[in-house]
């Protein structure tokens, strides 16, 4: 049977050393954030991220046939050449860049973070 006691006891314990333990990870956090780098000591790692980028695939294909017109007619011709039957008409804007050389600006970029844990 529990006894009630010692669980309060436990609780209590467990919470001021999770408060403890996140005030030291607040610290390697903070650390990992300022060197820009992931670090590894024995089995636990701090893996720096710079953020999720999102870039515009779009605008660089749009901003490139609008200088270059003949470049998407012949690009469409072939595409649709070894094309049977579409059934959508999403257009993959990052495949057009891949193909044509194209590098897209980024358009958004998420704030850095830091995941710590054991390899």
């Amino acid at each position: 049977m529990t006894d009630p006691v010692q669980l309060a006891k436990d609780i209590l314990e467990w919470r001021e050393k999770r408060t403890e333990l996140q005030v030291i990870e607040d610290r390697i956090k903070q650390a990992v954030l300022d060197l820009g780098k992931t670090q590894t000591v024995g089995d636990v790692r701090a893996s720096y991220s710079a953020g999720r980028r999102t870039f515009g695939y779009k605008e660089a294909v749009e901003g490139y046939v609008a200088q270059e017109p003949e470049d998407l007619v012949a690009f469409l011709e072939r595409v649709e050449a070894n094309t049977r039957v579409v059934t959508t008409t999403d257009v993959d804007y990052r495949a057009i860049c891949d193909a044509w050389k194209l590098t897209a600006p980024v358009i958004k970029q998420g704030n850095p973070s830091v995941d710590i844990k054991f390899v």
